[in-house]
This record gives structure tokens, C-alpha cells and sequence, in this order.
């Protein structure tokens, strides 16, 4: 399966990560599918710690009555507080992506992102992986269309203007529902 991203994906994403950054954070990609492809279109920033199974239900539902026409819940993107480990999903984050995986009836996509130190700055990295909707087995995608270089160039704006400071995740929502998880500045 070819996996491409549009830039949204990569900004919001990577805002998540870096609002929290001493925490684990989750979210929920949408995007189209195709024969062999997939194309993260949006995502949604769904929480910094493990998620409830409630939570998540009512996510997914306000997620499917907001996401852009054509798309549909594909997959999850994770990030997991420093380790010196290769980025790989948490418990938590496995049974999200078997429940996307389910729902959709259909392979699922997890975005790794992993947050290290390189020369004294920060860098942010993603790893495209496939869940298996029939075996629920977890693979590295031998066709990622991901792009170290435009990642970090899409993300220039977002750190400059510290545009992380305000990404919104559904955790927040859910105890102040004024505060919109959608992002859409961050567009």
C-alpha cells in the first residue's frame, strides 16, 4: 500500500506533539483510499495520555460528521514521550488503531512520530506502519510517500509563529466544548 500525506496532516500533527511534549499523544487521520493507496487528507488531535474506550466512541462520531466529503477515518497518529527506542505504538494506541481497523473493514495506518535531539535541536521524524484489519498484525509500509524534507518545511510556520501553543486536541474539548479540536488555523 502507497501512503502519501498532505501538508495539513504533518502541521497538526507535529503541533500535538510539541504543545505536550512531556506527554503521549494520539490522533485520528482521515483521508481517501484508492486501489493500493491511501492519502492522509486531515487530522484530529484526540488526546495527551491513554485514551478511554467512551471518549474515543464519541470522537469518532464527531469526527465522521466533520471530516472533509470522500474521506473516512483511516488510521491514528501516535507520538511517545522521548525513549531511546525506535518509535513503535503503545498498547493504547494498538487497540485504537484494531478498532479504526474494524470500523473501516479495512487495513488502518499509524503515523509514528518520533521527537528526538539532533545537534542541539529538535526533530521530528514519521513512520508510516499498516495494521492488518484481517490478522491485526502491524507492518512497516514498504511504499510511504512521506517526506522528511517537506514535513519539516511545512512544520517552519507552526514553531516560528508558535502556533502549537494553541492545537487543541479532543481531550480539551471534551471539558470546555467552546475550544474547536478541528484546528482549522492550522490548515
Amino acid at each position: 500500500m502507497k501512503v502519501s500525506v498532505e501538508e495539513r496532516v504533518y502541521k497538526k500533527a507535529a503541533a500535538h506533539v510539541l504543545r505536550y511534549t512531556t506527554e503521549d499523544v494520539i490522533g485520528v487521520l482521515v483521508g481517501r483510499r484508492g486501489p493500493g493507496t491511501v492519502t492522509l487528507v486531515d487530522a484530529y488531535p484526540l488526546a495527551h495520555g491513554p485514551v478511554m474506550a467512551p471518549l474515543l466512541e464519541i470522537a469518532f462520531e464527531l469526527i465522521d460528521a466533520n471530516k472533509p466529503e470522500g474521506t473516512t477515518i483511516v488510521g491514528l497518529y501516535e507520538a511517545v514521550v522521548k525513549t531511546n527506542r525506535s518509535p513503535t505504538l503503545t498498547p493504547s494506541g494498538v487497540k485504537v488503531l484494531e478498532v479504526i481497523a474494524d470500523r473501516a473493514g479495512a487495513d488502518a495506518i499509524a503515523l509514528l512520530i518520533d521527537q528526538n535531539t539532533a545537534n542541539d535541536e529538535e526533530v521530528i521524524t514519521f513512520h508510516a506502519r499498516q495494521l492488518s484489519q484481517k490478522e491485526h498484525r502491524l507492518s512497516e509500509v514498504p511504499e510511504s510517500g512521506l517526506s522528511p524534507a517537506f514535513a519539516m518545511s511545512s512544520l517552519e510556520k507552526v514553531i516560528r509563529e508558535r502556533q502549537y501553543r494553541s492545537i487543541v486536541d479532543f481531550d480539551a474539548h471534551f471539558e470546555d466544548v467552546s475550544l474547536d479540536f478541528r484546528n482549522p488555523t492550522l490548515s
